[in-house]
């Protein structure tokens, strides 16, 4: 009787890597004497220094798999350690083809630690149940912000007609952003490895103007908002 292996694999949210970072994850392989292979932004590195060759400010790509033979047993058996920090379908994970396997179980719990404090503070922001809330939300805001024009633009009420329309265009342009930026944030923004160390990162604007774009868009769309309002209402 034989146990049937299983595989696992975990996943992370959003991350946000640096260069010492890499380094370290490559230094736990080689003082376990392990075999492995690197890849960064589409290049096969032959050892982690070839990184400082990638003349970017920052990568969105790398992944190292590591190799295990079992070449005393009959027939020969590999296993497999594969970290991919890049846009997949999964996101960022570490996967382990054998959850039995000990000793790439210690390699993966090393590896994860070192991945894990490099989880970004803004991750929490693109959860599903953020979503949903935070179009709930943004809902109430829409409502909001109408009565607050009906209060303070105007000397007569908005029409009953006029105020609806004005909380479903508001509450379009709001949502729509909001899903686009979280759009983008699992895609385009899931992982950034900066190539340069962590205590040489860039500065706060730089780093988080995901953020601040997304803070100035929803401003932006309540000031077109009340200009629209304005106009609508004059034209009454």
């Amino acid at each position: 009787m034989e146990k049937i292996r299983k595989s696992t694999r975990k996943l992370y949210p959003i991350i946000r890597m640096y260069k010492d970072d890499l380094k370290e994850l490559v230094d736990v392989l080689e003082k376990a004497q392990q075999e492995f292979e690197i890849t960064a932004d589409g290049y096969k590195l032959a050892n982690i220094t070839e990184i400082d060759n990638i003349s970017k400010p920052w990568i969105r790509e790398f992944s190292i798999v590591v190799h295990q033979w079992y070449r005393q047993e009959t027939p020969t058996r590999l296993e497999t350690l594969n970290l991919q920090l890049g846009y997949e379908i999964l996101g960022p994970n570490i996967y382990l083809s054998d959850d039995s396997d000990t000793h790439l179980l210690g390699l993966l719990s090393r590896l994860d630690s070192i991945v894990s404090k490099r989880k970004s503070k803004i991750r929490f922001l693109v959860s599903y149940w953020t979503i949903i809330i935070g179009s709930i939300f943004l809902s109430f805001l829409a409502s909001i912000l109408t009565n607050l024009i009906g209060q303070q633009l105007y000397p007569h009420p908005i029409q009953p007609v006029t105020y609806v329309y004005i909380i479903w265009a508001l509450d379009i342009v709001l949502i729509t952003l909001w899903n686009i930026w979280v759009y983008y944030m699992k895609t385009k923004r899931h992982v950034i490895i900066y190539l340069t160390d962590f205590h040489s990162r860039p500065r706060f604007l730089r780093r988080n103007r995901d953020v601040i774009l997304l803070i100035l868009g929803i401003v932006l769309s309540g000031l077109v908002s009340l200009i629209v309002a304005k106009l609508t209402t004059s034209g009454h």
